[in-house]
C-alpha cells in the first residue's frame, strides 16, 4: 500500500493528519464468496489508486496479491466494478497514450494478458446490480450512464460532486451527492431526484440483501447505515480524532465489512495512511493490514 495521497478519493478535510482521508483506498467490490459453519472464505478485488490487487479473506486472516495489467500504458488504475455475470471487470485509468486522459476501462479475469478495453472517457465507474447499466463521472459535475447491452450512453445529472462513484440501490435507482452536499436518491429511467433529507453523507456501498448502504460522515469521522425503505440513518461507528475512509465492501452474509481508518500509531508519526479493518455489525473489528 502507498502513502494514501497518491490514491484517488478526493475530499477536503480540516487538519493534516485528515488529509489522508482525501486519496483513500479504492477498492469497490467482492468478486467471490464461499460460506460454511466453521469457516468463511471471500475474495476480493481492491485497487490502492495505481493497482489492481486480489484480497483473500478467511477466518479473519487476510492476504493479498497484484493483478498485473499493463502499467507502460496504463497509470492510476483504481474503482474496480465486477459484475460476476459476464466475468468483467470495469475500473478507471490513466491512458498513458492518449494525453493523460482517464478512461472507464474493463477486462476479463480470466483473460491472462490482463489487457484493459477502453469503453469511454469518464471516471467513478459502478455497475447496477443486475449489470444492465454502468454510471460513470465526467467533469465537470457530470453523471452519466451507459446501457451495457443496448451501448447507449447519457448524460442523466449535472450537479454530482467530484469525489466518488455513486452507490446504486436497484438497477434503477442510486445514491449520490449533489454540489450541494445533499444525498440524492435517484431514478434513472423516469429522471425522478428525491432528497433524502441527509447532507454531509457519503454513500459507499450496497448491501447484498439489498436494503442497507454504507455511508460515511464528510468530516470522516463517522460510519452510517442507511436503510432504502424506512430511509432513516443509524450511526454505527464513530471516530474522535481518526479519520475514517469511505470505500467499503460488505461480507457476502451482510454481517461485516472492509473498511480503511487511521489508527494512532500513524497519527503520532504524523502519517496521512490509513489501514484495511474488518468491521462486524456487532462491533467487532479487526485489523487486517497495515499501509
Amino acid at each position: 500500500m502507498q502513502n494514501l495521497n497518491n490514491k484517488i478519493y478526493i475530499l477536503f478535510y480540516l487538519i493534516f493528519f485528515m488529509v489522508g482521508f482525501i486519496m483513500n483506498w479504492p477498492f469497490k467490490c467482492l468478486s467471490v464468496s464461499f460460506a460454511g459453519e466453521m469457516m468463511t472464505k471471500e475474495d476480493y478485488i481492491l485497487s490502492n489508486g495505481s493497482v489492481l490487487k486480489k484480497g483473500f479473506l478467511e477466518n479473519d486472516n487476510y492476504s493479498e496479491l497484484p493483478i498485473e495489467v499493463d502499467n507502460k500504458d496504463w497509470g492510476n488504475i483504481c474503482w474496480p466494478t465486477y459484475d460476476i455475470r459476464n466475468g468483467y471487470l470495469y475500473f478507471s485509468a490513466i491512458s498513458k497514450n492518449d494525453d493523460f486522459k482517464t478512461f472507464i476501462c474493463k477486462m476479463k479475469l480470466t483473460d491472462k494478458s490482463f489487457l484493459p478495453m477502453k469503453i469511454t472517457e469518464g471516471r467513478f465507474p459502478a455497475i447496477s446490480p443486475e449489470g444492465d447499466f454502468l454510471a460513470f463521472y465526467i467533469h465537470p459535475n457530470q453523471l452519466w450512464v451507459l446501457g451495457l447491452r443496448d451501448n447507449e450512453k447519457r448524460m442523466i445529472v449535472s450537479d454530482m460532486t467530484n469525489f466518488q462513484p455513486v452507490v446504486w440501490c436497484s438497477n434503477g435507482k442510486l445514491l449520490y451527492v449533489n454540489t450541494l452536499n445533499n444525498l440524492i436518491e435517484l431514478d434513472i429511467n423516469r429522471g425522478e431526484k428525491k432528497e433524502t433529507g441527509y447532507d454531509h453523507i457519503i454513500p459507499g456501498a450496497f448491501s447484498p440483501d439489498g436494503e442497507l448502504v454504507l455511508c460515511s460522515s464528510s468530516d470522516a469521522r463517522k460510519l452510517f447505515i442507511y436503510s432504502t425503505k424506512t430511509k432513516t440513518i443509524k450511526l454505527i461507528k464513530k471516530s474522535r480524532a481518526l479519520s475514517i475512509g469511505t470505500s467499503f465492501i460488505w461480507s457476502s452474509d451482510g454481517k461485516s465489512f472492509l473498511y480503511t481508518r487511521q489508527t494512532w500509531s500513524k497519527t503520532i508519526r504524523i502519517s496521512e495512511a490509513q489501514d484495511l479493518f474488518l468491521y462486524y455489525l456487532d462491533g467487532k473489528e479487526v485489523h487486517l493490514l497495515e499501509d
